[in-house]
């Protein structure tokens, strides 16, 4: 499997091929991915536990409404280079039709990631329906045998440290109900944010990072300064004592000691690099052919969300996200670990 060495020591290792499903098996715990948009998962992908006795929860915190890329869907749509059309058509940022776009392209890309990662596949499956103001009033539910997905409706681009706390702690409040009643092993977060103070729009410079913890970013790291991200990041201190072994969280290559202090982070907290096998890697991110200055679009981020991709027409493809290139989702990814407490 994909897990990095130092992580088996970690976590209990039992073929990725079986299923909860599998007669014998049975879910004795569960790990929560929690991504700020419904296309950032990939970011926490080498953190999976791929022990059949782990129930997975894929949660959406937000439906991703406020991309611009609704705006002009077509211009951005390469569907002779193998993207897939967003469905429905989108007619604009902040509108009903581009949050219904960014679920059905992240129902389908989990859909077709169940192929390759099977810990993620639903199994029978039901949907439900919740509401709660700390969830943004509606949360949709597609709960199955082997995983869950779970998709709020806080509002893209308008993230709160309190409020994703609030968002996660209000679905986890929901095991016995709509999910299992398992003890959670673990919280992923997908939320890789890197703002540093000498690139991009906030820096020393402009008077947005007066200490280093206003940025406490690697300037030799893809700089990512997404505010939905950086509440994400924020808000995993508080939240990592809902998880056994704690939270994982997607940061930049490196021990950035001014990140830890930004985060308030307590003692015991770790890094952990971990790597998808190159063959894992192309299914998700690979590049064919160029005809005609456009690459063919092989791996599934690329077709599903190839839309979404910027700052060019296709997402970059690399081994870490390095100043010098535009790789959001890396092969490597470096994480986090924050210690845990009750699950």
């Amino acid at each position: 499997m994909w897990l990095a060495c130092a992580v088996a020591l970690l976590l209990a290792g039992v073929s990725g091929a079986a299923l909860l499903t599998t007669p014998g098996h049975q879910p004795t715990g569960m790990q929560v991915l929690v991504s700020p948009h419904p296309d950032d998962d990939l970011l926490a992908w080498a953190a999976l536990e791929d022990d059949p006795a782990t129930y997975t929860v894929l949660l959406t915190l937000t439906r991703g409404e406020h991309t611009r890329q609704c705006d002009r869907p077509a211009q951005r749509t390469q569907e002779d280079a193998g993207e897939r059309a967003p469905e429905p058509v989108p007619t604009g940022r902040d509108t009903d039709s581009c949050a219904a776009a960014r679920i059905s392209s992240w129902q389908t890309f989990l859909g077709q990631a169940a192929e390759q990662t099977p810990e993620i596949a639903l199994g029978a499956s039901e949907r439900h329906t919740f509401t709660d103001p700390r969830v943004g009033g509606r949360a949709d539910v597609r709960a199955g045998t082997n995983s869950a997905r779970i998709a709020l409706s806080l509002p893209d681009g308008q993230l709160t440290e309190d409020a994703v706390v609030a968002g996660v702690e209000a679905v986890l409040e929901q095991r016995g109900d709509v999910l299992p009643d398992l003890p959670v092993r673990r919280l992923l977060s997908a939320s890789y944010w890197n703002d540093s103070a000498e690139r991009g729009s906030r820096t020393s410079e402009s008077g947005d990072c007066v200490e280093r913890s206003d940025c406490p970013g690697e300037q030799t790291a893809f700089e990512y300064e997404n505010l939905d991200h950086r509440e994400t990041t924020l808000a995993m201190p508080s939240l990592a004592r809902h998880a056994q072994l704690g939270a994982w969280v997607t940061v930049p290559p490196g021990e950035n000691r001014d990140l830890l202090t930004a985060l308030g982070t307590p003692d015991g907290s770790t890094w952990r690099q971990l790597s998808l096998d190159p063959e894992v890697y192309d299914y998700f991110m690979e590049l064919g052919p160029v005809t005609d200055g456009e690459p063919r679009r092989l791996g599934l981020q690329q077709r599903v969300y190839g839309w979404l991709a910027f700052p060019g027409q296709w997402w970059e493809a690399g081994d870490q996200p390095r100043a010098d290139n535009d790789v959001l989702f890396p092969r490597e990814q470096t994480f986090l670990v924050l210690p845990g407490g009750e699950g």
